[in-house]
Formats: structure tokens, sequence, C-alpha cells
């Protein structure tokens, strides 16, 4: 299903004359498509969760700026042990990942926190978004996915910034991914090389996002919104609710707790509570 919806988006440059920008002139945009190779103890979605990506693609005169989400897809997704797995690993990237469920109906988007809080079971209630919905307004709108984020396709590299500030990069094994591509003419970029580490080492790099992505809070969120915030995650990722699990998936959980912690408190400081 993941492949004919590639297939399905995948879309030939095109191009668009851009008049109200500081970079005028041609841009080219296009829609490419992989996805992660999921099979064997060794796969990149065994490490990641994900078993694919999606990528809006920037070019500015050979300047490359991306925007990437993080995908785990699912067909007719009712109660599945395994995908909970996947978002617990996913929640590295949590601002940055979601899940596609496939239906007789329709595709349909979940945040990583609604699927990990029903520990897997889509009849406890879990509400959906269509997934044009979820692309269009949430990701193409800057709600979701991670400007730092992003996959190389010749290397089959992934990169991210981590919460210290460091540029990290890890390779795998890939046949697929979904990019949109676009370019722009004549301007001038820099280039920094990351940090390269094992897969192994992928969770100990906690994706950067600053503590109001953390609590999932809107602007000028108020005292009520804070708590409210923190107690609806405290229920999903509180080590209380940890014995199923193994001891991987423990260690992910206690560090969401933790920076889930240390966020609400230093928005409570900076609100004067």
């Amino acid at each position: 299903m993941t492949g004919h919806l590639g297939g399905l988006l995948r879309i030939d440059d095109q191009t668009v004359l851009v008049r109200e920008s500081q970079t005028r002139g041609d841009w080219t945009w296009g829609i490419d498509y992989y996805k992660f190779r999921g099979r064997g103890g060794n796969s990149t979605e065994n490490f990641l969760g994900a078993d694919g990506l999606f990528e809006v693609r920037l070019n500015l005169g050979g300047e490359i700026q991306k925007k990437s989400l993080l995908f785990q897809s699912k067909l007719d997704w009712q109660s599945d042990r395994s995908l909970l797995t996947q978002c617990i690993k996913l929640s590295t990237w949590r601002e940055a990942a979601f899940v596609v469920n496939y239906t007789s109906t329709g595709f349909n988007a979940y945040a990583l926190d609604d699927v990990i809080r029903s520990r897997g079971n889509r009849s406890s209630g879990v509400q959906p978004l269509a997934l044009a919905d979820y692309l269009g307004n949430h990701f193409l709108m800057c709600l979701v996915g991670d400007d730092e984020l992003s996959y190389n396709a010749r290397t089959k590299t992934l990169v991210w910034k981590d919460d210290s500030g460091e540029m990290i990069s890890t390779r795998f094994r890939t046949r697929h991914r979904l990019a949109v591509n676009v370019s722009a003419p004549n301007a001038v970029g820099s280039h920094h090389a990351p940090k390269q580490i094992p897969n192994d080492q992928i969770y100990d790099h906690r994706m950067e996002a600053t503590n109001e992505e953390i609590l999932s809070l809107p602007p000028g969120q108020t005292k009520s919104s804070l708590k409210a915030t923190r107690k609806a995650l405290v229920l999903t990722y509180h080590p209380d609710r940890m014995n199923e699990f193994d001891e991987l998936e423990r260690l992910i959980f206690n560090r969401r707790m933790a920076e889930i912690n240390n966020a609400y408190d230093e928005l409570r400081v900076k609100q004067g509570q």
C-alpha cells in the first residue's frame, strides 16, 4: 500500500514562475518516493520505527533546504503490539513522526502520542485525521516535521539535530522515500558535516525540540493549558505504565518523561508560577 501511495504521488519536475520572493525566477518542484527497507533484524525500520519519510525539498540555486516527517504505515490497523514498539522508537523524533493507516475508506493519520497512549489498540478511541489534511494543514503549515531532519538518498543517511545542538547522522540500507523537490534560481549555501553514529546509538540523540514542542503547546499557552497538557503526556509516558515493555522501551519512556518534566518546569518558571 505504501508503494502504491508513493507511485500515485510521484510527479516529474514542474516549473513555476515566482515573482513575490527575494529569489525571483523559475522554481522547479517534483515529488519522489522511497520506502525504508523493513525486513530483518538489521532493517532500517527495526531501528527507526519508521518505514518511510515525507520530505519537502527546496533548492535555492544550489542550497538545499528540507523539511521532513517520518512515518510508520499500517494496513487496516486494529490492535498491534509491534506498532506500539515502533512508535516508542519513533518518539526520538516525536515532533516529526506519525502513523499512516490504510483502510478501505481512505488513508488516515495518527499522532504518535495517541498510538502510544492507546497501547497500540485503535478501538480505545484514538481519533484519526485524513492523511491529506494532516500533510496539508499540519506538515506543510509547519505544525509537525523538522527542517533539520533529512534523508540523503545517495549516501542512504538520515541526518538530524539532536537536543545538544549537534548534527547527527546514521546510515541505512534503504529502497524508498517520499520527497517533494523544489528548485529556485541562484543562491549560495553552506554545508556542514554531521557526526556519524551507529544505528544502535540513535536513541541517545533525541531530536532537538523547544519546550513548547515537547509539550505540544500552541503559542500563548495558559497556566491551565500547561498543566492539562502535561497531565495527558504523563498518562502516556509515566514509568508506572512500563511493566509490559522491554529494557530499550523503558529507557526511551524514561527519557521522554524526563524531557516532559524538564519542559514543564522551565515553562512554569517562565510564566512565573
